[in-house]
């Protein structure tokens, strides 16, 4: 994917219990060194699997970001602009739940219609379901807040760093975004 950041709150060990201020997605995206952004509302969820709990990562991206590009569609179609509860799948998932486009998901208790399987080079996604980040959102009741997002720079505008040096976005004014 090309992703050379991927930021999540300050202090917090992991994606999933970060909770990030959406807002400041748009402050990063105007920053010049900046090709694109990608925000994301991550968790695990508990898929009913005749009668089993199955745990699944579930994604939450803006419908046509670039987040999307290294997938490949296998059945149905990609997330669009404009979509509500509807999902894709990674086809490890597809193959394991034997479900597929037209079949119904139920994500955080509520239903989701499964408009396409996909297949990804991570194996994380392929088990894995993406669906629109709004609808995430509304579902999860963290309207306006994302776990994370990734970040591809420009590296003919962004400094080189040496980490050797220490934090290369120390003097990057984190508070400014949480306002």
């Amino acid at each position: 994917r090309g992703v050379d950041i991927v930021a999540i709150e300050q202090d917090v060990l992991d994606q999933l219990g970060s909770n990030i201020d959406e807002k400041a997605v748009a402050e990063v995206r105007k920053m010049p060194e900046v090709t694109k952004a990608g925000e994301a509302l991550v968790n695990l969820e508990s898929l009913n699997v005749n009668g089993n709990l199955m745990p699944v990562l579930v994604q939450g991206w803006e419908p046509e970001s670039y987040l999307f590009s290294h997938l490949k569609t296998l059945q149905g179609r990609a997330l669009k602009k404009g979509d509500g509860r509807v999902a894709v799948i990674g086809e490890t998932l597809a193959k394991t739940i034997g479900k597929g486009p037209g079949d119904e998901l139920q994500i955080t208790g509520e239903p989701f219609k499964i408009v396409g399987v996909f297949e990804s080079f991570n194996f994380h996604e392929n088990g894995g379901i993406m669906v629109p980040l709004a609808a995430y959102q509304k579902v999860q009741t963290r309207e306006g807040y994302i776990t994370g997002f990734s970040v591809v720079v420009n590296h003919d505008l962004a400094p080189k760093f040496d980490n050797s040096a220490g934090d290369p976005l120390k003097e990057y004014d984190a508070e400014r975004l949480r306002e």
